[in-house]
C-alpha cells in the first residue's frame, strides 16, 4: 500500500474531527467503550477454555457459582456494547446533521456562476448522501481500532501458550489484510464514478419533471428514455464492477483466511497430541487463533468501506476546500459618499466559459442615489445579463462592477441587503404563501405583510385562498398562474430596504389593468430610492429619470424619453414599430 493511498483516506479526516469537535463527550465514551467491546470479545473465548479446565477439578457448587458470575459479567458487557452502539449511532447522526447543514450553507456563500455550473441532482446527492459517507469514516474507524484491540489480546494470549502458533497468526493476519490492499485504488475510483453517476441519473430525473408538460405535448417520452436508459446502462456497468472489485477484495482475504486456519489447526493438534495443551486451552486456542484472524477480515472490509468512503466524500472535500477562500467575504460597513454612485460599471465586458464571443462589451456605466434607470433594447441584446451583473451574480470578464464603492459579487456573497433583485423567472417554494412573501423577514408584522401584497395586487387573490396567507404553495409554485407568480415575488421587494433595486421584466405576465396599478405603486415605492427596470414596455420607460438603450452587448444610447426620441435611432424604432 503505497503512501498516496494512505493519504486520500486520512486527509479527510481533519474536516470530519472538525464536526466532532462539539460533541467530543460523546466521542470520548465511544472511544473508551470500544476497548469494553474488544474486551467482551476475547473473554467469551477465553472463559470458554477457563470453564472447560474448572470443569476438570471443581465440585457443582463451584461450577454453579463459576456459571453465575460469567453470566453477569455477560449481561454486563451486553449492557456496555448497547451503550457503546447507541453512542456511536447518535454521532454518527449528529456529525452527518452539522456537515450535511454546513455544506448547504456553503454551497449558499458560493459564487452564482459556480454554482449555477452544478447539477442540481449532483448537488443533491453531495449534501444527502456524500457527507453520510464523509460520517461512515467515524463508525469504520471505530470497528477498526475495536478489531486492532482484539487481535492485540488474543496475540498475547497466544504467545504466552504458543509462540508458533503466534507467529502463523500474525504472519495470517499480514497476509490476509495486505493482499486486499490491491483494489484500494479501484474502489476509491470506482465509488466516485458510481457517485458521480448517481448523480446524473438523479439530476436527469429532475429534468424529466420539470419539463413534463414539453415531453408529453410533443410526444418526446420515448427520446426522454432512450437518454435515461443509456445512462443507467453506463451506470449499472460502473455499479457491477464496484460490486466486483468489492467481492474479489473480501474472497481474496477469505482464501487466504482459510489456508492459515489449516495450518493453524494442524499445529493446535499437534500440541495437544504432544498434551502441552489441556482440553480447555485447545478450545481457546482454537478460537483466540480466529479472533487474530477473523476479524483482520473484518479489519479488510472497514478499511474497504473507508476506501469506498473516502471516494465519495472527495466529491465534497473540494468544495469543503474552497471555504477559505469563500471566508474572505466577511461583512464590512458600507460607508458611501453622498456624491458616489450607488452603482458604476467601468468597462465591463462579460463572456461565459462556454462562449467564444463576449455577451457584454465596453458596459460603462454609472446609477445615482435617487435616479431610476430603464433599460430597453432588442431581445439578445444582453439586458438580463446586465441584470445579473449588476445583482452580484455573474463577475465581469473583464472591468469592475462597483456596489456601493465595493464588488456586487462581494456585496451578494455577504448576504446583505444592499441589492434587491426581481427577476424574470423568481423561485418559489413549498410551504405558505407568506412564509414565501417575507423569507428571511419573519419578523413582519401581519399588516406589513398584507401592505405589501396589496401594493403588488396580491392581497385579493390571497384573501380568496383557502387559509388565506396559510394557504400552501406547491414546488415551484404550480399552483398559482404566471401573473399571480409575479405580484407573489413584487411583493417581496415592498418589505425589503435596499441601496439598488434591479429589476428584470417586473410586469411582463400581468394584464395592462393589474400592471399599471402594481407600478404605480412600485414607482412610490421607490421614490427617493435607486432601480434599474429593464422593461420591453416603452410607456414603463417613458417614467425613468434616464434610459439605456442596449443592443448587441452594448449600450448604443443614453438620455431621457425626449432626447432619445430627437434622435431618432434605435429608441425611436422601439417606439414607433
Amino acid at each position: 500500500m503505497n503512501s498516496g493511498e494512505t493519504t486520500s483516506v486520512w486527509k479527510h479526516w481533519p474536516i470530519i474531527l472538525r464536526f466532532m469537535k462539539p460533541y467530543w463527550i460523546a466521542a470520548t465514551f465511544v472511544f473508551i467503550l470500544l476497548f469494553g467491546d474488544a474486551l467482551f470479545d476475547w473473554s467469551v473465548a477465553y472463559s470458554q477454555g477457563f470453564f472447560i479446565d474448572s470443569i476438570k477439578g471443581s465440585n457443582q457448587k463451584e461450577i454453579i457459582g463459576l456459571t453465575l458470575i460469567m453470566t453477569a459479567a455477560l449481561f454486563g458487557f451486553v449492557l456496555l456494547l448497547t451503550v457503546h452502539r447507541y453512542l456511536l449511532v447518535w454521532l454518527n447522526n449528529a456529525v452527518y446533521k452539522e456537515m450535511s447543514l454546513h455544506l448547504f450553507g456553503l454551497i449558499n456563500r458560493m459564487p452564482f456562476s459556480f454554482v449555477q455550473k452544478q447539477l442540481s441532482g449532483d448537488i443533491v446527492l453531495r449534501v444527502k448522501e456524500d457527507t453520510k459517507h464523509g460520517t461512515d469514516l467515524i463508525e469504520a474507524a471505530v470497528e477498526f481500532i475495536t478489531v486492532i484491540f482484539i487481535i492485540a489480546l488474543s496475540f498475547g494470549y497466544l504467545l504466552k501458550v504458543d509462540r508458533l502458533l503466534a507467529v502463523v497468526a500474525i504472519l495470517s493476519v499480514i497476509a490476509i489484510f495486505f493482499c486486499s490492499r490491491f483494489f484500494d485504488g479501484r474502489l476509491r475510483t470506482e465509488s466516485a464514478n458510481v457517485e458521480a453517476g448517481e448523480a446524473v441519473a438523479q439530476h436527469k430525473i429532475q429534468e424529466y419533471m420539470n419539463g413534463i408538460s414539453v415531453i408529453k405535448h410533443y410526444e418526446a417520452a420515448k427520446w426522454f428514455l432512450g437518454r435515461f436508459t443509456k445512462h443507467q446502462m453506463v451506470l449499472n456497468r460502473g455499479r457491477s464492477k464496484l460490486a466486483m472489485t468489492e467481492s474479489m477484495a473480501d474472497n481474496t482475504a477469505m482464501a487466504v483466511f482459510y489456508m492459515t486456519q489449516l495450518v493453524a489447526l494442524s499445529i493446535i493438534a499437534l500440541s495437544a497430541a504432544r498434551e502441552s495443551l489441556t482440553p480447555g486451552m485447545v478450545v481457546a486456542c482454537s478460537l483466540l487463533f480466529e479472533l487474530v484472524v477473523w476479524p483482520v477480515l473484518g479489519l479488510s472490509r472497514q478499511w474497504s468501506r473507508m476506501q469506498e468512503g473516502a471516494g465519495a466524500f472527495g466529491r465534497i472535500y473540494d468544495w469543503m476546500r474552497m471555504e477559505p477562500e469563500i471566508s474572505r467575504y466577511q461583512k464590512q460597513p458600507d460607508i458611501l459618499k453622498e456624491q458616489e454612485p450607488v452603482l458604476k460599471l467601468s468597462d465591463v465586458q462579460f463572456m461565459p466559459a462556454e462562449s467564444e464571443t463576449p455577451v457584454l462589451n465596453g458596459i460603462t456605466m454609472e446609477v445615482n442615489r435617487g435616479e431610476i434607470i430603464a433599460v430597453v433594447g432588442p431581445s439578445g441584446a444582453g439586458k438580463s445579463t446586465l441584470c445579473k451583473l449588476c445583482a452580484g451574480l455573474y463577475e465581469p470578464t473583464i472591468g469592475e462592477v462597483l456596489l456601493s464603492s465595493r464588488s456586487a459579487s462581494d456585496q451578494l456573497m455577504e448576504e446583505n441587503d444592499v441589492v434587491t433583485y426581481v427577476s424574470q423567472t423568481p423561485a418559489f417554494f413549498a410551504g405558505k404563501v407568506r412564509d414565501n412573501i417575507v423569507l428571511n423577514k419573519q419578523q413582519v408584522s401581519e399588516n406589513e405583510l398584507i401592505q405589501a401584497a396589496e401594493s403588488a395586487a396580491l392581497h385579493s387573490v390571497v384573501d380568496g385562498l383557502d387559509g388565506k396567507y396559510d394557504a400552501p404553495i406547491k414546488e415551484r409554485g404550480l399552483n398559482l398562474s404566471g401573473g399571480q407568480r409575479q405580484r407573489l415575488s413584487l411583493s417581496r421587494v415592498f418589505l425589503r430596504e435596499s441601496e439598488l433595486y434591479i429589476f428584470d421584466e417586473p410586469t411582463s405576465s400581468l394584464d395592462i389593468q393589474t400592471e399599471q396599478e402594481v407600478m404605480h405603486n412600485l414607482l412610490s415605492f421607490l421614490e427617493g430610492k435607486t432601480a434599474v427596470i429593464v422593461t420591453h414596455k416603452m410607456e414603463l420607460a417613458k417614467l425613468a429619470s434616464r434610459i439605456l438603450v442596449m443592443d448587441r452587448g452594448r449600450i448604443v444610447e443614453a438620455g431621457t424619453h425626449e432626447e432619445l426620441m430627437q434622435q431618432r435611432k434605435l429608441y425611436y424604432k422601439l417606439n414607433t414599430a
